[in-house]
């Protein structure tokens, strides 16, 4: 007959729609926690200048390197509409890739002719 049950610390999982998800192992209900700890983890939205591409090679380094424990929340958008991020650039649709560094994104040469004057922004958790 078995006496002793294994236990297991309290924890708290916040899982992502993709599957990814963030530990706490221990969650006090009496202290706060450091914002840092959460807001670290947070997508931040950046916005890009239509001049800061490469016209040449249609790439633009970001502010920092995406985190790869969130490279699944990394969207691009241009006047809100969700650009779509593929491994192998197709340059007659609209799409983009990030470079093995993570730091970098190269547009598609028909989504770059498209964006001049529009609303560009990047969303990502950045490491």
């Amino acid at each position: 007959m078995t006496t002793h049950v294994a236990n297991s610390p309290p924890s708290t999982r916040i899982t992502m729609s993709d599957g990814a998800s963030i530990s706490v192992e221990t969650l006090n209900v009496n202290k706060e926690l450091p914002k840092e700890t959460f807001s670290k983890y947070i997508p931040q939205r950046f916005a890009i200048d239509y001049e800061d591409i490469d016209e040449h090679d249609f790439t633009y380094i970001l502010a920092s390197p995406v985190d790869s424990a969130f490279i699944n929340h990394l969207s691009l958008y241009v006047d809100n509409t969700l650009i779509e991020r593929t491994s192998s650039i197709d340059h007659t649709a609209q799409q983009y890739t990030i470079n093995q560094g993570l730091d970098t994104i190269t547009v598609s040469s028909a989504l770059y002719a498209d964006m001049d004057l529009l609303d560009i922004f990047v969303v990502y958790t950045p490491s």
